[in-house]
């Protein structure tokens, strides 16, 4: 079977590995993403099992404000400011160096192309953490948990090793003993950001067939 060659290649790696994969246009897909039958062509390996899904996270935040600019909610043109506060370190205008301003969809167009977590974080503020979560509902995305943005996330880690800041952190993750590293939420499917793989193929699914929005 296809699984277990699967199986084998993360055991070489010396990884556990968590995989779904299902064909996007087919009949048989939305049987699958629902989970009600196998569904011909698809791949499950742990496909039920929660994982952190980290900055996946983005493509239901970017969906939601999609969805309202359609709605007529939010203008894609209102202008937002990115100050230094609102660095996080990354790509994007999370690497600036000095504040900048720019518009709702580029913090958007930065949060998808180049998984910029303060674009994150400011479109998460505008259009609400509650509205991820009820979208992730209205998909059908039962086991999908969105607890909040790349910020408090770091936020949540800093608090945990007992860090100030983001270079202190840098300084005591090393020293930290490994059973010590593995119980950070944000490495916690049960605390964290998650979802399932075979969820995040439906929501993928989805966007991909303009059933999304």
């Amino acid at each position: 079977m296809v699984e277990d060659r699967i199986r084998g290649i993360f055991a070489k790696a010396g990884a556990d590995g968590l995989l779904h994969a299902v064909p996007v246009g087919t009949a048989s897909v939305a049987a699958v993403a629902a989970g009600t039958e196998p569904g011909e062509g698809e791949i499950a390996l742990g496909a039920d099992e929660p994982v952190v899904i980290a900055s996946i996270f983005k493509v239901l935040l970017v969906l939601e404000f999609a969805r309202q600019v359609a709605a007529g909610q939010l203008d894609p043109r209102e202008r937002v400011r990115v100050t230094r506060g609102d660095r996080l370190g990354g790509w994007g205008t999370a690497g600036c160096a000095d504040d900048i301003e720019l518009s709702l969809r580029d913090l958007a167009f930065f949060a998808m192309t180049v998984s910029d977590n303060s674009a994150a974080d400011l479109l998460l503020a505008r259009i609400g953490l509650d509205t991820v979560r009820l979208l992730a509902g209205e998909l059908g995305l039962d086991r999908t948990r969105i607890v909040g943005g790349p910020r408090d996330v770091l936020e949540s880690m800093l608090a945990e090793v007992g860090a100030r800041d983001e270079a202190e952190f840098a300084l005591r993750y090393p020293e930290l003993a490994e059973e010590r590293k593995r119980r950070l939420s944000a490495l916690d499917p049960l605390r964290t950001n998650a979802s399932t793989p075979r969820e995040i193929t439906r929501l993928l699914r989805l966007v991909w067939q303009d059933e999304a929005g």
